[in-house]
């Protein structure tokens, strides 16, 4: 594991448990019809996306 891994892995994992527990929240929503709750799950989704991305750009 390279030095960089070593420093983000602690983040990473907070972010990726996070990306997860979206996920899971995203696929109950799904099985739902209220297209309101879906679209505020989607959206929740993509920012845990986007913030465990932002993992790697942080130095």
């Amino acid at each position: 594991m390279s030095d960089k891994s070593k420093e983000i892995a602690p983040k990473f994992t907070e972010k990726r448990k996070a990306l997860k527990s979206s996920v899971d929240d995203l696929v109950k929503a799904c099985s739902g019809k209220d297209n309101k709750r879906i679209e505020e799950k989607l959206d929740k989704m993509h920012t845990a996306y986007q913030e465990l991305d932002a993992v790697f750009e942080a130095e």
